[in-house]
């Protein structure tokens, strides 16, 4: 698709994390896409150790120096009101796509408010099913209630000042359009096939697992670690689990208990994690909360079966045969449906691979400069 009209684009996030992650690697893609297309102009402000500014072609980055969030070092706090204000003076972009849900909305609807510049949103995190709910839940329910009711409030009042907001699966936008969330489009994220592609010898015959993710309960880690004996009990396999996050101590501890569990803390680079997509037989999810997957999508590519909870946009993936969904918080059920793939590995794996074929980077970035021209049109 050629883009002959000009167009500035300007995403902003604090969720840059120096070790990967989701948003930054729909970020690094959607550079990637720009830079084939000298016609757009895209700016990325995003938070830093310091300040800088790095010019590549048709693409610039502010980094912006801030401090890391209090008791982790994976994300920094991006509050830099001025800052952001002067960039978007200068810069003056046509489209704003903001990459958080908490003060950085507010300080680019504060700091464009003297400018003819829509604003929109990529629903990356799922606030309430990942934070909200799982913290308040102990609490018992009519708490428990208030306080998810309250989160979708502001997350409803918040959205609804977007001139539009992409998700990535119809599941997700049909939740948010039932809490009074309109403007949205359905936008799937997307996958590089020249990075993650299938392996071209035969895998080894002992069967491998792999989950590759952040080491909290929001990605389901507790779960996982808590259905291990029964993952172990039913499958002679390994499990391979990749990650840093607050419960790296309780992984190092399981892995003391179970030796066919491998830990990595981290990896060097892409082709490492390429090997461990292309070594895995199934790639699990144990979260309920996810509002995509990009690494189930990574696995899939290279020919990897996956495993999901039921009624979460992760069971998605696995209507196109690419693999099963067991019933969310049993343990018995996971380990079970583990077996069910690996009885028939190979036909799983060809239909996640398959079914991995209709994502591609290039699909999702078309899309949203398609809406985004048609926003311009709407000034």
């Amino acid at each position: 698709m050629n883009f002959q009209k000009s167009i500035t684009i300007c995403d902003i996030t604090t969720f840059w994390s120096e070790n990967g992650g989701g948003i930054r690697s729909y970020l690094t893609a959607k550079q990637a896409f720009f830079l084939q297309h000298p016609s757009l102009k895209h700016i990325l402000i995003i938070p830093g150790k310091s300040n800088e500014v790095i010019v590549l072609k048709n693409t610039k980055i502010y980094i912006l120096k801030a401090p890391y969030f209090p008791f982790q070092q994976s994300y920094r706090i991006l509050f830099r009101p001025f800052a952001i204000r002067e960039i978007l003076r200068k810069e003056q972009p046509n489209i704003i796509e903001v990459g958080s849900l908490y003060f950085i909305p507010w300080i680019c609807f504060w700091a464009s408010r003297k400018q003819k510049v829509n604003i929109v949103t990529y629903f990356h995190s799922h606030i309430v099913n990942s934070y909200i709910s799982p913290f308040f839940q102990r609490f018992g329910t009519s708490l428990h209630r208030f306080a998810k009711q309250a989160a979708w409030k502001y997350l409803s009042s918040l959205h609804q000042k977007f001139d539009h907001v992409f998700v990535a699966t119809s599941f997700l936008e049909q939740e948010l359009q039932d809490h009074q969330i309109k403007n949205t489009s359905v936008v799937p994220l997307g996958v590089d096939h020249a990075v993650f592609f299938p392996a071209e010898t035969e895998k080894e015959p002992r069967h491998h697992l792999l989950f590759v993710g952040r080491l909290n309960k929001e990605k389901g880690v507790d779960f996982l670690l808590q259905s291990l004996d029964d993952i172990f009990a039913h499958n002679d396999c390994t499990l391979t689990l990749l990650g840093a996050g607050p419960m790296r101590k309780e992984v190092e501890e399981a892995q003391k208990q179970f030796p066919s569990l491998v830990y990595l803390s981290s990896i060097k680079n892409k082709s490492e994690l390429l090997k461990l997509y292309q070594k895995a037989d199934i790639f699990l999810v144990p979260g309920t909360a996810e509002t995509f997957g990009l690494a189930t999508l990574e696995a899939m590519a290279c020919k990897t079966a996956v495993v999901a909870p039921t009624e979460t946009t992760s069971e998605l993936f696995t209507l196109e045969g690419a693999g099963e969904s067991y019933q969310k918080n049993s343990s018995r059920d996971f380990a079970e449906k583990i077996q069910t793939v690996l009885a028939e590995k190979e036909k799983y794996k060809t239909a996640a691979h398959k079914a991995s074929q209709n994502f591609s980077w290039n699909k999702t970035f078309e899309k949203i400069l398609f809406i985004y021209q048609n926003l311009e049109q709407e000034i």
